[in-house]
């Protein structure tokens, strides 16, 4: 998550800034028709065939922001396309996902996602996913036991519906998809700035003191390539800018963030934003950087377009139709959204910062305590042949459970008769493992 949380704030510090800007346009052209082929002639019968003339290749018009709006609206406006993801050079424990397919695919009543998962293990999963203003079904499928195995969720009606506004606002002229997204912001972000983007805003309206060429030059080191590719340099001193309003009116979302990628940020180098097309459709987007002197890429690649299929697997089909149709219960249901709004909510008012206070204290506590020589001794042997000691704490339990009477001792005299309590959504239920291993002759303290 953290390339996309990164990615994200990236596209936050376009849109913000923009939303500083004094002047807006009313202008809000419409995306440059998708090509149509011209029916070759047909020759009349004993005539010789008049040669159909070479139709000039249709091309995108306006700023450098409508060109990419137009683009963006005609690529998904041709109903179906295949966008694939590819992330290189950047990994971390949390990031297993390298390589992403999702196939867009607008049906009568919603819109169907097909979504293809490759991991670094070389292992992969398929989703299928369909979207309504009124609810949906998530189904994903895994190998396992010899056999292809499914799990179905039902998708929430405030989950489906926001994506589903997205999705389906980007096949539309105007502003449906950035607005119906600015909504799904200020209804998370408790502290969403809507005096500078609100869900009535025009995307073009509030670029548009920034979409002089001039301007770009100067800010962004804008230039296009002989083939038409759009280029941006986004520099680290914006990034740095742009962390001292959100410390300041923006606290929501850097929680949402979080504090880890923030303090990656400092060794984030300058970032290339590029865009190509192919006629007046999307091609690809690429966003180049270097974090902490290691190349990155992240490569968003369109094709299909007006093309896409895909197969939902025949043993799944009744139930999927089943839960699609509300007839039938999934294996339990998606509160993604209601659950953000909550943790922002708890982000602000402190209780997660509660929360992860406990936990240091707990870990703190144990590394204070493994110092002790007799309680290394003690560990080992309760240890013996294993390979580490694991010690779970749950909502309600005790702090006094590690079952090494020695350490026990130790937390009830630090901690008393009291409970671990969670605060936020964040943690609730409350549900942590630690781990004490021997090493280097000691015991290191590891939380999971």
């Amino acid at each position: 998550m953290k390339t996309i949380k990164l990615v994200l704030l990236v596209v936050l510090v376009g849109a913000l800034l923009a939303g500083c800007g004094k002047g807006t346009s009313e202008n809000d052209p419409t995306p440059t028709p998708a090509a149509t082929a011209t029916p070759t002639q047909q020759a009349q019968k004993d005539e010789t065939p008049t040669p159909t003339p070479t139709e000039e290749p249709q091309r995108l018009e306006g700023t450098v922001f409508e060109r990419m709006y137009s683009a963006l609206h005609n690529t998904f406006a041709e109903k179906n396309c295949t966008v694939d993801s590819a992330i290189t050079g950047m990994s971390s424990s949390d990031e297993t996902s390298q390589t992403k397919q999702i196939r867009f695919v607008e049906e009568e009543n919603g819109e169907m996602l097909f979504v293809a998962d490759t991991f670094d293990d070389g292992s992969k999963q398929n989703k299928y996913v369909f979207l309504s203003d009124k609810g949906g079904v998530d189904m994903a499928t895994w190998w396992g036991e010899g056999k292809m195995n499914y799990d179905y969720m039902k998708v929430s009606e405030e989950d489906a519906s926001f994506m589903y506004s997205i999705i389906h606002g980007l096949r539309e002229p105007g502003d449906a998809a950035f607005q119906n997204l600015v909504r799904l912001f200020a209804s998370v972000f408790p502290d969403w700035p809507t005096n500078l983007i609100s869900d009535q805003s025009s995307l073009l309206g509030l670029l548009a003191p920034f979409s002089s060429e001039e301007y770009l030059q100067k800010t962004f080191s804008y230039h296009r390539l002989e083939d038409g590719t759009d280029v941006f340099i986004i520099k680290s001193q914006t990034i740095v800018n742009f962390l001292q309003y959100t410390d300041k009116d923006f606290r929501s979302f850097r929680y949402y963030v979080g504090e880890q990628t923030f303090n990656m940020l400092p060794m984030l180098g300058d970032i290339e934003f590029a865009v190509s097309y192919n006629g007046v459709y999307l091609d690809k987007i690429t966003l180049r950087c270097i974090v902490a002197d290691k190349a990155a890429e992240w490569k968003i690649t369109f094709s299909n377009i007006g093309t896409t299929t895909y197969n939902l697997p025949t043993s799944a089909q009744e139930k999927f139709e089943a839960i699609k149709n509300g007839s039938m219960a999934g294996d339990g249901v998606t509160d993604e959204v209601s659950w953000l709004r909550e943790y922002q909510q708890d982000a602000l008012a402190g209780r997660v910062d509660q929360d992860v206070a406990m936990l240091r204290e707990i870990a703190n506590a144990y590394r204070e305590i493994v110092k002790d020589p007799e309680i290394v001794e003690a560990v080992k042997k309760a240890i013996g042949a294993q390979d580490a000691w694991r010690i779970v704490y749950e909502e309600d339990s005790r702090y006094d459970v590690c079952d090494i009477p020695e350490i026990d001792q130790k937390l009830k005299e630090r901690f008393g008769d009291a409970k671990i309590k969670s605060a936020s959504v964040w943690l609730r239920p409350a549900y942590v493992v630690i781990y004490l291993v021997p090493e280097n002759g000691g015991i290191s303290v590891y939380f999971d």
